[in-house]
């Protein structure tokens, strides 16, 4: 394939040799890809740490997330201060209707 070629596909190409690697190991794919062809290796090399940092961050995400299920779980969470004024604010009304109804019956 010609520089030109291997430029204008590059990603397509990339997004193959992805597959590839994942499918069968980047080890297997090495060894065929000619030892001629310096960019193609150059590009594994780097799909490699592209993985190795993928799993990286993945597994400090997993601790990261136990970590903080662990803290979730002793910590009390608060109520909305919207809910609570609502339902305060409709309690009062209540109330105070109440009252208005008991004086109208008083009153007569």
């Amino acid at each position: 394939m010609t520089e030109d070629c291997k430029h204008h596909f590059r990603l397509k190409t990339r997004n193959l040799f992805d597959r590839l690697v994942r499918k069968f190991g980047f080890e297997t794919i090495v060894a065929i890809v000619p030892a001629s062809d310096l960019i193609t290796h150059k590009r594994l090399r780097n799909l490699r740490k592209i993985h190795s940092r993928k799993k990286k961050m993945q597994a400090k995400d997993a601790i990261d997330e136990n970590e903080s299920d662990l803290e979730e779980s002793f910590s009390v969470k608060s109520r909305p201060k919207r809910f609570v004024n609502s339902f305060y604010y409709s309690w009062m009304m209540e109330a105070m209707s109440e009252v208005v109804r008991s004086d109208e019956y008083t009153s007569e």
